[in-house]
């Protein structure tokens, strides 16, 4: 059986053309719910938590690098992803959202 799973590819969104995308889609913010998302340019802080909410995905990934010296992922976008994310909470035990970062 093929499962569908729906992925969002941020690059590089900022929280001007988040901003952009939900008036544009006003009435319709379910088109970017999502299984997975990527987050938008590598962890960095200019994110739309309205748009991480209007996602909701079960998981979210975060390609920052070790070595590139912008101090990505930030810290308040790793809590953030986790806050907007999808909840499932099984016997007292936190399933999803769940946030990977490389």
């Amino acid at each position: 059986m093929l499962l569908g799973v729906r992925i969002v590819l941020t690059g590089d969104l900022n929280s001007k053309a988040h901003a952009a995308l939900l008036k544009d889609y006003t009435g319709m913010e379910d088109a970017f719910d999502c299984d997975v998302a990527k987050a938008c340019h590598h962890g960095s802080g200019d994110v739309s938590f309205a748009f991480l909410e209007a996602m909701s995905p079960c998981v979210t990934v975060i390609s920052s690098g070790d070595s590139e010296g912008h101090d990505h992922p930030r810290p308040e976008i790793i809590a953030a992803s986790a806050l907007a994310g999808y909840r499932e909470i099984r016997k007292d035990k936190v399933v999803t959202p769940l946030v990977y970062l490389t």
